[in-house]
């Protein structure tokens, strides 16, 4: 059997607010797609679930902006070990500028 290439284009169907897509990817970026338009669809369910009187079109846009704005807090924030880096570079900093003002004394 032939090996599969990664680089491979699939079509992946699905549905939201009854309208049907059929988006095409690469194999290798298929596990990726699925979980975001699995994500996408919970999201959305919940959104109305809790706000029955939203129409798809508000919801897809209250859900756009969750997305977005969850993406950027990432994006703009550190991550535990970056925190724990900065302040080891800091501190080792401090150290070594204490030392050079204590050598030129």
């Amino acid at each position: 059997m032939p090996k599969q290439n990664a680089n491979e284009i699939e079509n992946i169907s699905f549905s939201v607010f009854g309208e049907s897509f059929t988006l095409r990817c690469r194999k290798d970026h298929k596990e990726n797609l699925l979980a975001a338009i699995s994500s996408i669809q919970s999201k959305t369910s919940k959104l109305l679930r809790d706000n029955p009187t939203l129409s798809p079109q508000q919801t897809a846009i209250l859900t756009a902006i969750e997305i977005q704005s969850a993406l950027q807090n990432y994006m703009h924030s550190n991550t535990p070990f970056e925190s724990l880096a900065f302040e080891s570079v800091r501190q080792t900093r401090l150290l070594l500028e204490s030392a050079l003002n204590n050598a030129k004394r």
